[in-house]
């Protein structure tokens, strides 16, 4: 399962550490948001980041509109 995960990130250094020590992909870092790819399980890699205690990480959760 692949996704993309999120996180707050003071600056493009941060979010690279953040990158490195998930070992996931930086996207974009912009306005202290920072976007991230993985092949990974988004759900675990979020749990492994609790369990660790480092920067937490957030799923994105595609909005779709529906016209009525």
């Amino acid at each position: 399962m692949t996704g993309n995960l999120m996180a707050w990130a003071d600056d493009r250094a941060a979010a690279e550490k953040m990158a490195a020590l998930y070992q996931i992909t930086l996207l974009q870092f912009e306005n202290n948001i920072a976007v991230f790819w993985t092949e990974q399980n988004p759900e675990t890699l979020i749990q492994v980041g609790k369990e660790n205690g480092w920067p937490e990480l957030s799923k994105i959760h595609p909005i779709t509109v529906n016209e009525q």
